[in-house]
């Protein structure tokens, strides 16, 4: 338009032609600038209510505790913030910050949360090693006492005791743990048994011992008898008797203890 003004006139018959193509062109584009002006008005309308929208949505979130469901909300309202598009110069930066303040409370709530779980579950996960290191002295002593079962099954109810210090460690050093456990106590059924092989051993040699023992008695007492016949005299006959009935006391009880290791063995 200024160039126009500039270049003067081509005499009044053909400015009124030209003039009236070149309006035209004008009217043309300025219409057209407007019915955009228009359109952008609309959607910015619509996006600043969208947004707005997302931001009450945002402050329901702000405060929340459930830190993995709500993180994940988050990221669908920003997906959406960007798909909304803009909400003019006007609103745009008020808009945002509002979003975005609410986004940052959380995540700042939520980081905070997580550093201090994260320095709870190390001090949790070196409580569970010293158990561990305790767990591996003890089985690599070998020495299966009462004293050492006893303490290994308390390390077992202290480990509960102290709690999650977070998955993939927790899985990994359980693991370790578990495997020393499981170590000490194959070697305990195995010590025990070998014990109980010799306890059993001994209680079969004490047997066979009173068992001789039994023989042996009738044997002498057969002896005594035999030798009875022989005798002359009331007292030496007497005193046979007695002897052969010590020797039956004798056999009584040899047989009672027999029974108490029968029935030691059958348990």
């Amino acid at each position: 338009m200024t160039q126009w003004k500039a270049a003067g006139s081509a005499g009044k018959e053909k400015d009124d032609v030209l003039w009236e193509e070149f309006n035209v062109a004008r009217n043309t584009f300025f219409d057209r600038k407007h019915t955009h002006w228009e359109d952008m008005q609309t959607k910015f309308e619509q996006a600043r209510k969208v947004k707005e929208e997302l931001i009450e949505e945002a402050k329901k979130l702000e405060d929340s505790t459930a830190w993995q469901a709500s993180g994940n909300a988050f990221k669908e309202l920003f997906a959406r913030w960007k798909e909304a598009g803009s909400a003019g110069r006007e609103y745009e930066d008020d808009l945002w910050n509002a979003f975005h303040a609410s986004r940052q409370k959380f995540y700042a709530a939520r980081d905070a949360y997580y550093d201090e779980l994260h320095e709870k579950q190390d001090a949790l996960y070196q409580q569970k090693e010293e158990l561990l290191a305790k767990a591996k002295e003890i089985a690599e002593n070998t020495l299966f006492t009462r004293e050492d079962t006893a303490a290994m099954k308390q390390l077992s109810v202290d480990w509960k005791a102290v709690g999650f210090t977070g998955k993939e460690r927790d899985d990994e050093i359980w693991k370790a743990f578990r495997d020393v456990m499981d170590t000490y106590f194959a070697g305990l059924k195995q010590f025990n048994e070998s014990k109980h092989a010799q306890w059993r051993q001994r209680m079969e040699d004490r047997r066979m011992r009173k068992t001789e023992l039994i023989q042996e008695q009738k044997r002498q007492i057969q002896r005594i008898e035999r030798d009875m016949v022989a005798l002359l005299g009331e007292r030496a006959i007497e005193d046979a008797k007695e002897r052969i009935a010590d020797k039956e006391d004798f056999i009584k009880t040899l047989e009672a203890e027999i029974e108490e290791l029968d029935k030691a063995l059958a348990q």
